[in-house]
This record gives C-alpha cells, structure tokens and sequence, in this order.
C-alpha cells in the first residue's frame, strides 16, 4: 500500500491505525487526567495536615477542659483543707487563752513546766499545729509546748507576726 504523502508534511490518514484521528486529543480530555494527577498528590499532602490540625485543635480542647475541672477540684480541696487547718489553730488558739486566762507574766515563768505539758498535749494529735507557745509584750518566750524550759533570751520582737499583732 501506497502512502500518500500529505501537505505541509502529516502523515496521511491512511497510515494511523483504525480507530484512531490524526488530530490531538481534545484539551479537556488531557487536563481532566493530570488535574485529577495533581488534585490527588495534593490531597495527599493537604488532607492528612488538615485532619492532622483538626485532632490537634479537639485533642487540645479536650485536654485544657480536663486540665480547667482538675484544677478547679484541686483549689476546692486546697481551700477546704486551709480552712480546716486555720479552725484547727484557731480552736487551739482558744483552748490556750482558756488554760492561760488571767495569769501574769510572772505566774507563767513560775508554772512553766505543767504549762508546757498541757499545751504539748493539746497539740501531740494534730499534726498540722507544729508549735505552740506564749510570747511577752516584749518579745520573749513564756512557755512552749515543744521546748521545755523555753530560751528567754532569745527576742521575738523582730518576727513579722509578731510586730503584726502588736501593732494594729
């Protein structure tokens, strides 16, 4: 079979094999194929980042609300246990001011030892009041219930608590 040669150089229609056109495949036809291409190689990167933020964003959430009602229950019992402790010091505070009503300074320094050991066990059983002890208008210990004679000569005057109390 003869091929006839066509003008400006195509190949003859002759020469294709059956079935298929000499002309080119219509653009759509090609841009459809390598769009999808390209839509499918993006996705594969985008989707799992943006599922991957998503995750984050909800796991962080979860974990922040968690993290608000853990500490929320934490400052409740924070707070009841302060308050437990300062009723604790405060009802010692006042068993004192009973054991002690009415005495001078001169009839603490002289029954400083039954002193110290009623105030030692008002105290043995609770072990959030760590001391307990009476101090002058000066500044100088009276009677403890730790320490058995207490240092006189040691002067409390400076502490902070002290000067609080003492001066409004």
């Amino acid at each position: 079979m003869a091929q006839m040669a066509a003008p400006n150089g195509a190949v003859g229609a002759a020469s294709l094999p059956p079935g298929r056109s000499h002309e080119p495949p219509p653009r759509e036809a090609l841009f459809g194929a390598i769009g999808t291409l390209r839509l499918l190689l993006i996705g594969s990167i985008v989707v799992p980042l943006v599922i991957g933020a998503v995750g984050g964003y909800l796991s962080y959430r979860a974990s922040y609300r968690q993290a608000t009602a853990t500490l929320a229950e934490a400052v409740a019992v924070a707070g009841e246990n302060t308050t437990k402790i300062l009723d604790t010091h405060a009802l010692v505070a006042a068993r004192i001011d009973d054991l002690l009503g009415g005495l001078s300074d001169d009839e603490l320094r002289a029954r400083e030892k039954p002193l110290h050991d009623q105030l030692a066990r008002q105290i043995e059983n609770l072990p959030q009041v760590a001391a307990a002890w009476v101090i002058d208008a000066s500044g100088r210990s009276l009677v403890s219930a730790r320490v058995y004679p207490v240092n006189r000569e040691i002067d409390l005057a400076s502490r902070e608590d002290f000067r609080a109390l003492r001066e409004p």
